[in-house]
């Protein structure tokens, strides 16, 4: 049996895990209790995003693929900007993740690639879209003629 994946509803969830991470960072956070619950939503957040990702961009066929890698952008924009923060020392500084910077600085580039790759994805559904809707001069002349 197949599994159906609601990628809406999946990159919503992700989106507001992101976004409670990054506001969460700025408390004072005690390291004993969260430091490696706040590595491992970076990395578990890292992976679902590129599987996302991997998904979307595979399958063109996908219903609402358009506006599941637009909503899938954002979350990854989203994400970059917490790991920006985290290594520009602007969040998460009473936490000593500095051994994982450079990890985060790997994901950071990967995750930058990514929403380039769905950028010029999405370009594409658009350009192919406005050729769809062309009327080309045969069609003219067969609405003219009738």
């Amino acid at each position: 049996m197949t599994r159906r994946l609601n990628y809406e509803n999946d990159i919503f969830v992700l989106h507001e895990a992101i976004r409670l991470t990054h506001k969460s960072l700025l408390l004072p956070l005690d390291g004993t209790f969260f430091e490696g619950k706040i590595h491992h939503d970076i990395v578990f957040f890292n992976d679902l995003l590129s599987q996302l990702f991997r998904n979307l961009s595979s399958n063109h066929l996908l219903p609402n693929r358009p506006q599941n890698l637009r909503f899938l952008n954002r979350a990854k924009r989203l994400y970059c900007d917490l790991l920006s923060e985290l290594l520009n020392a602007e969040k998460g500084t009473s936490l000593d993740l500095f051994s994982h910077f450079e990890e985060y600085k790997k994901y950071n580039a990967k995750q930058e690639q990514e929403i380039r790759a769905i950028r010029e994805l999405l370009l594409e559904e658009s350009q192919q879209d406005a050729e769809d809707e062309l009327i080309s001069s045969e069609e003219y002349k067969f609405l003219f003629e009738s």
